[in-house]
């Protein structure tokens, strides 16, 4: 491509008339030319990295259900201990309600 700063003043004024030559000049400049290069990479990448994903759908969607079902079973046993607890205490607390009355009658018989 012939560099701007080469061409005469004519030459120059002639571009100017003429916006094709000027988008054509644009389009084979070495920047131009870089930056459509990089961009077609990109895409590519793009394309590539989409497709990799679209290819772990089923595996993620899988594991997904898995997590899901683990999770519920996760939240049964999480209310049975609740319950255990619960009960645990209220056992306890008979009991201690009982020692009480025991040791009470205990020391009301000495």
């Amino acid at each position: 491509m012939e560099k701007l700063q080469d061409l005469s003043q004519s030459e120059l004024q002639e571009l100017l008339d003429n916006p094709e030559r000027v988008e054509s000049m644009a389009l084979e400049s070495d920047e131009i030319q870089n930056i459509q290069l990089e961009r077609e990479m990109a895409l590519a990448s793009n394309r590539s990295l989409a497709e990799q994903n679209l290819d772990m759908k089923p595996r993620v969607e899988s594991e997904k259900e898995v997590l899901v079902e683990r999770y519920s079973q996760l939240e049964a046993i999480r209310e049975t201990y609740r319950q255990h607890c619960s009960l645990r205490g209220k056992w306890e607390g008979e009991r201690e309600g009982g020692r009480g009355i025991y040791s009470t009658g205990q020391q009301s018989e000495s």
